[in-house]
């Protein structure tokens, strides 16, 4: 899955790169269940829709927070949406139920991983909203350029022909 967005977002040496992760973990990890790769040199890349669509030069839209995933965009919200149904956990489990509870538990285990930030947002904060907004948008930048100060996209800007 990262390695498609690698490649939707012209990052062919990380599309590679997740690739060779892949098969590396897959055929000497145990099927995956052992991570040779990290160790073996394969850097790890954690991509999304929100972020493809960010390269593309589709804009963010106002930032707005929402219920049990936290703070996002309009961009990212739709972003949340397309990495929801492109998860193959939705095609291989038809078991709603089952489905909708690994979702629950993936949700309250990405706010635990966060908890602690909650005490540094207590303590540094005046105005907790504020900090969280900026703090989530300068984020966001960060991982659609890659780090680059520059804050051209990687791709030109969505051009709508119908306007």
């Amino acid at each position: 899955y990262t390695a498609l967005q690698n490649l939707l977002q012209g990052k062919p040496d990380y599309a590679f790169s997740d690739l060779m992760r892949v098969v590396v973990n897959t055929t000497m990890g145990l099927g995956g269940l052992i991570d040779l790769a990290t160790p073996g040199g394969l850097e790890k890349h954690k991509e999304d829709w929100g972020q493809t669509f960010g390269v593309w030069g589709i804009p963010s839209g106002p930032y707005v927070v929402l219920p049990f995933f936290g703070p996002s965009n309009v961009r990212d919200t739709f972003g949340t949406a397309a990495d929801m149904e492109s998860d193959y956990l939705f095609r291989l489990l038809p078991d709603v139920a089952l489905r909708n509870s690994i979702t629950g538990l993936r949700v309250v285990n990405a706010r635990n991983t966060y908890y602690e930030a909650g005490d540094l947002l207590d303590g540094a904060a005046i105005d907790k909203y504020s900090f969280m907004r900026d703090a989530y948008i300068q984020r966001r930048e960060y991982q659609i350029n890659e780090g680059r100060e520059d804050k051209e996209p990687l791709m030109p800007p969505y051009q709508n022909p119908y306007e």
